[in-house]
């Protein structure tokens, strides 16, 4: 038979492809142990497992049994890509954790379990084009959240892909040695495999069909076991602050939380449990005799980063924010979030809900808030507000077109509504979002009592603008931690505009009162953490970790109201001292949260903070056995997952 020149040249590239991928793969591993990346003992571990799976596959390809080197080369595959994966997320591989339990051993077989089912549905060279790709995608977007959120990828963030895709544009990916190195082992491995791969399996029918069906059992098992039962509990790994080495891996990190997305009913809930915490409710009803407008300026990624540690700037940072003091309360308000998920600090705020109760990583406006529910919203409308947001982005982020509509909003402003746009880094400036919210408030009608919610968008991540000139440095470090001057500068311009804001209302006669604060603080230089803790940012205590939680907050307004330092407090609670402050009702549940300020002033997703001053998680006894936390768990599961049960009364105004 005459070949082609087709035929020629696919026969050279097959023939080639074995020296190739051994090439790029062998090359890969050689960089990472050269780079430091790998451990040598752990190196060789890998090379003599990817070395074995070779040559059982090579051993096996070729006679009745070929069907059998599907699972050396779904083990190969597994092995390289896992290694693969780690490389890209966390930018080195080790065996070795603290943790408890075997966490990489676990990562590499759901690593391979995932390959095992490619290949039982699809076939081997499908299995392992497919589960090479996946996981190199899975590599980039744990390497991407590492750098600009500092964690691993959640099973929660594949619902926010469209929000993520919104504020791509503004994030500059670095090009870092790992990012190639684990591109390389992927690509190697997959094109080693290939190359393994029989051309033709000559085996019986049966045996091949036996050799899927087993590795799709042995698939489905693992799944089973280790979401299904407490396999993977027991072994040490499970969500906790203390205890979350498991994010070493960023496999098992992602399967630990997509665990998590089911809310169980918590311990001791039923009616009875309802109508005993309603029976002690004690709701005062308000005694203000002027209704003022209200206005809640949550400003993206404010913060104090001096509640972390001392340092001193080249120029004063917020020097009008931290002068306020006539008609003036101010404290610190702990956060759930960190460097993203505004919309969690929005859930918490307008709800008066904790993420603490909330699986790790959950976003609930786009999972749980599917129905109308009380909030702020309702409750100020109920007292004869008008509501609107606004927001200068996209609408699309966050589910929350649905939201503020279940919510109740009156009005929602988007990017595309805010009128004479003016950009910063590509964000609309403060000054900007300030002059919008000002013409919204002179256009209300005669006697409308308005409350605004207003998120702005000028400081939102990331740091690496190179077109714009940072205006404060920190003293004594100039130059070092350039993510931090650009960010410090931002909230100097912010200063200035809310500055701009506060003269323009204290010219207005109707009663104002303006609530300001920070949803989160930023992500910035790792080094800068290191400083400022004075040690190591990677150990750290719960008291220690939970000043990266802190924010600063004002309540302002152009009338008397009580002033001074107002202490700590969390996002969950902030809606309850805004609604005293205004003179206003709230819900049972507000007064309840009130009354539980006061034995626990503080509440985030890492644990509670004790009147004694002491942090702790809600695992430990003195949390988990509270019986003023234990009915908070309650009331938030009934308005949250009991729809059909919602105890509505608790939740609206009085």
């Amino acid at each position: 038979m005459k070949l082609t020149k087709k035929t020629k040249n696919t026969g050279a590239l097959r023939g080639a492809l074995p020296g190739l991928s051994l090439m790029i793969l062998a090359g890969a591993l050689i960089c990472a142990g050269a780079g430091g990346l790998i451990p040598a003992c752990d190196l060789a571990l890998c090379v003599e497992g990817l070395c074995l799976c070779a040559l059982a596959a090579a051993l096996l390809r070729g006679g009745r049994a070929s069907a059998l080197a599907a699972l050396p080369i779904c083990v190969f595959c597994a092995l390289g890509s896992y290694v693969a994966v780690q490389l890209l997320s966390k930018g080195s591989f080790t065996w070795a954790s603290d943790v408890g339990g075997p966490v990489h051993f676990m990562g590499f077989v759901w690593t391979l379990a995932l390959y095992g089912a490619l290949y039982s549905l699809f076939g081997l060279r499908f299995s392992v084009i497919a589960g090479a790709a996946l996981f190199a995608v899975f590599g980039l977007a744990n390497y991407a959240l590492e750098l600009f959120r500092g964690r691993p990828l959640l099973a929660i963030d594949v619902m926010s892909v469209r929000t993520a895709l919104n504020v791509a544009g503004s994030y500059r990916l670095s090009l870092l040695p790992e990012l190639f190195i684990g591109l390389a082992a992927a690509l190697g491995t997959a094109l080693c495999a290939l190359s393994l791969a029989p051309e033709k399996s000559s085996s019986p029918r049966l045996l091949r069909l036996g050799t899927r069906v087993l590795s799709l059992g042995l698939a489905v098992w693992w799944i089973w076991l280790c979401l299904g039962t407490s396999f993977m509990y027991r072994h040490g790994i499970h969500i906790n602050w203390d205890e979350n080495e498991f994010s070493d891996s960023a496999v098992m990190y992602f399967v630990v939380t997509a665990q998590k997305l089911n809310v169980a009913e918590p311990e001791g809930y039923s009616d009875g449990a309802l109508d005993a915490i309603a029976a002690g409710i004690k709701n005062t009803p308000a005694s203000g005799e002027e209704k003022p407008h209200i206005i809640v300026v949550m400003s993206e990624a404010f913060s104090d980063l001096s509640a972390i540690g001392e340092f001193e700037t080249s120029e004063p940072v917020t020097p009008f924010i931290d002068g306020l003091s006539e008609n003036t309360l101010r404290g610190m308000v702990y956060s759930s979030v960190l460097g993203g998920n505004t919309a969690n600090s929005e859930y918490e705020f307008l709800t008066f809900d904790t993420m603490a109760f909330i699986p790790t990583g959950s976003v609930p406006y786009q999972l749980y808030i599917n129905y109308e529910c009380d909030s702020l919203v309702s409750i100020l409308k109920a007292q004869g507000y008008s509501a609107t947001a606004m927001h200068p982005y996209l609408s699309s982020g966050w589910n929350r077109v649905q939201v503020y509509e279940l919510f109740g909003f009156d009005r929602v402003l988007w990017k595309d509504d805010f009128m004479r746009r003016k950009y910063l880094r590509n964000y609309i400036t403060d000054e900007c979002n300030y002059e919008n919210l000002i013409a919204q408030f002179e256009g209300r009608a005669e006697g409308e009592r308005m409350f605004i919610f207003n998120i702005t968008m000028q400081n939102h991540g990331s740091y690496g603008f190179e077109d714009f000139e940072p205006a404060v440095s920190i003293a004594g470090h100039e130059g070092e931690f350039p993510l931090a001057e650009q960010y410090l500068s931002l909230l100097r311009i912010t200063d200035e505009a809310t500055k701009g804001l506060i003269e323009y209302f204290e010219s207005v006669e109707e009663p104002v009162l303006i609530l300001f604060f920070g949803d989160h603080q930023p992500n910035l230089d790792e080094g800068l953490y290191d400083m400022l803790y004075g040690h190591s940012a990677k150990s750290l205590s719960l008291e220690e970790r939970q000043r990266r939680y802190a924010t600063p907050f004002f309540i302002w307004g152009n009338y008397d109201i009580p002033e001074g330092d107002a202490g700590v407090t969390s996002i969950n609670y902030l809606a309850q001292l805004l609604l005293q402050t205004a003179g206003l009702e709230t819900s049972d549940y507000g007064a309840f949260l009130r009354e539980l300020s006061e034995s626990w002033p503080a509440i985030n997703a890492n644990g509670v903070l004790g009147a004694d001053g002491l942090w702790r998680s809600v695992y430990e006894e003195a949390a988990a056995s509270d019986e003023g936390l234990r009915a908070y768990r309650i009331l938030q599961y009934n308005r949250l997952f009991d729809p059909a049960g919602m105890r509505a009364e608790l939740f609206s105004a009085t």
